[in-house]
């Protein structure tokens, strides 16, 4: 007899869509591929793991080596006779992709662009009242005036 300690430990069944795809899929193997039901909490479980009492020898792995040899051919059967329709989904869901980052990439550019016009715009502003108002800045800038005082002198 094995300890409990001595059995592998059966992989964590998935949770929500991925579950009922994973259970869908292991179910049309199962079919395909001739196994004897034997599941263990909705796992197939390999001939290796069954416990003694459960029936199994080469026949069932060659049954089953088969099914997944024919579920291969089908599969890629599949992708052969789709391959057009798939490389043009795959370029529109691309062509969207680039698409849309590109236009994410010009808004931020025109936001950065609209931000520098706005400060250029504040900054004539500015530079407009301290002329009217008689200011050497309003004519040289800031930096400008401070050197026109240092020459006035």
């Amino acid at each position: 007899m094995s300890s409990h300690k001595e059995r592998k430990q059966l992989p964590r069944e998935p949770s929500g869509a991925a579950a009922l795809l994973v259970s869908a899929a292991t179910m049309l193997c199962a079919l395909a591929t001739g196994m004897d039901g034997w599941v263990a909490n909705g796992w197939a479980v390999d001939a290796d793991q069954r416990p003694p009492s459960v029936p199994g020898g080469n026949v069932a792995r060659m049954k089953r080596l088969l099914g997944q040899f024919i579920c291969t051919l089908l599969l890629v059967a599949l992708v052969l006779h789709f391959i057009w329709w798939i490389i043009g989904a795959a370029a529109l869901v691309g062509g969207v992709w680039l698409g849309t980052r590109m236009w994410l990439a010009q808004r931020a550019t025109d936001l950065a662009e609209r931000k520098r016009l706005d400060a250029i715009r504040a900054r004539a502003d500015q530079q407009l009242r301290w002329m009217l108002a008689g200011d050497d800045r309003g004519i040289y800038g800031p930096d400008g005036a401070a050197l026109m005082r240092d020459i006035r002198r």
